[in-house]
């Protein structure tokens, strides 16, 4: 379906699912893929080799809407999830420019992508 590279490996795009379409097997039992939701009800399996952390890296973005409004986080069970964001995510530095906020990721450790 698709395949990307990541630093340590690769992933590649095995199933999706979500509002009535059934996965097409048991992914969150399968060993080396990574369950991601889109926060909207959508999910995908991705395969891959290599690091986790790499995969998850390498996925991140495609779950992440850039206007600010939703952020990626990765736990450790093998899976992202694209979440609101938190209102107390962003550093106030007194602008009105989201893109120069700054991520309080101290606070919220598991974010990988916004």
């Amino acid at each position: 379906m698709s395949v990307h590279l990541t630093k340590s490996g690769i992933v590649e795009l095995v199933d999706q699912w979500g509002h009535g379409k059934a996965a097409s097997g048991n992914w969150y039992s399968a060993p080396a893929t990574l369950i991601c939701g889109d926060g909207d009800g959508y999910f995908d399996a991705w395969k891959y080799s290599g690091k986790l952390e790499d995969a998850a890296d390498a996925v991140a973005g495609f779950y992440c809407n850039n206007d600010g409004t939703y952020v990626v986080e990765h736990d450790p069970k093998g899976r992202i999830e694209a979440i609101p964001t938190p209102d107390d995510f962003w550093i106030d530095n007194d602008t009105d420019s989201l893109s120069d906020c700054k991520p309080d990721l101290e606070k919220y450790s598991n974010v990988i992508a916004w």
